[in-house]
């Protein structure tokens, strides 16, 4: 009897070595076909708080092999690095899906990746594993930034187009706190239709895209520069002190136009209307506001600005 159930043991210790090898194989033949891939692949095991991580195939066609590591003391464990805690967050969220996140990772850059979570089970409910896969989406996301910026700029002078003007005015009216002042600006090319029929088409483009170029050169970073469309552009400036500094600025940018050197296309010069604004404004009152004075500087007589207070109840 003895004899017996050594010879049952042994048996089932060797087919569980034959069937841990079975599954040994298997899983680096999954490794393999994820590295050749150029995925990232990874195993958490619940109960032991250890993770797996395969590495794709290098430039050179090597597999970088597994990398493993313990997260058993996790988040007590002050050694954990900060920049793997989003990480362990999201495959310990017990969730199926996909995210799409900006992590550091361990070459100590940002990336944008896109991790696919499975998870699996005991028959009765346990949770033992987090399994997926990771893509690095560097290359899809900046492919977007491009297509996205093309779609929100004039494609002439790379400034903002009339729908992304609308929505970033908006939005920066909106977050006008009491006491807070924006400014916003619409600007005409005096005489744009002689200097294409003077000078030529490719001479007007050329005079438009310089004006953009001072524009964006002459006012800060976190203001917004557009041209709406033909010879109009538009300008939206964020914290001003008051109506002094916008009829000082104002005045400013039609003296640089006028005395931009006449390369081709002859001497510039415009008309501008600017609305001081205040918490309340509307973009569609701003604009009204804004064009309202244009207008009165084309009546006027041209190369000059005009000023109108859009706070909301004045006139």
């Amino acid at each position: 009897i003895f004899a017996v159930i050594i010879a049952m043991l042994a048996y089932i210790l060797r087919q569980r070595v034959k069937s841990n090898r079975q599954i040994s194989l298997e899983l680096k033949k999954h490794l393999q076909v994820y590295a050749i891939a150029g995925e990232y692949f990874f195993e958490y095991n619940y109960q032991t708080g250890k993770l797996m991580f395969s590495e794709p195939e290098g430039e050179k066609g090597d597999l970088s092999g597994n990398l493993n590591f313990d997260y058993s003391k996790y988040p007590d464990d002050p050694m954990t690095p900060q920049r793997q805690e989003r990480f362990l967050e999201i495959i310990r969220s017990e969730s199926e899906r996909s995210y799409e996140v900006q992590l550091s990772c361990a070459d100590g850059e940002e990336h944008w990746v896109r991790i696919t979570i499975e998870t699996i089970r005991t028959d009765e409910g346990d949770l033992v594993y987090s399994i997926g896969k990771i893509n690095v989406l560097d290359k899809e996301k900046k492919e977007h930034d491009i297509l996205l910026q093309k779609s929100q700029r004039d494609s002439l002078t790379a400034s903002f187009n009339a729908e992304t003007m609308a929505r970033l005015v908006g939005e920066s009216l909106s977050d006008l706190q009491k006491g807070e002042h924006g400014a916003l600006l619409t600007i005409d090319v005096d005489h744009f239709k002689e200097v294409n029929d003077t000078y030529g088409h490719i001479q007007g483009d050329r005079a438009l895209c310089a004006i953009a170029n001072l524009l964006r050169s002459n006012f800060r970073e976190e203001d917004i520069v557009g041209r709406p469309g033909g010879d109009e552009f538009m300008v939206y400036m964020k914290n001003i002190n008051g109506i002094d500094i916008l009829s000082e600025k104002c005045d400013t940018i039609c003296k640089k136009i006028q005395n931009m050197p006449a390369e081709g296309y002859g001497q510039l010069t415009i008309s501008l209307g600017a609305a001081l604004c205040t918490r309340g404004i509307s973009y569609e009152a701003a604009y009204r506001s804004a064009d309202r004075a244009l207008y009165q500087a084309k009546k006027a007589g041209k190369n000059r600005f005009k000023l109108v207070d859009a706070t909301p109840g004045t006139h």
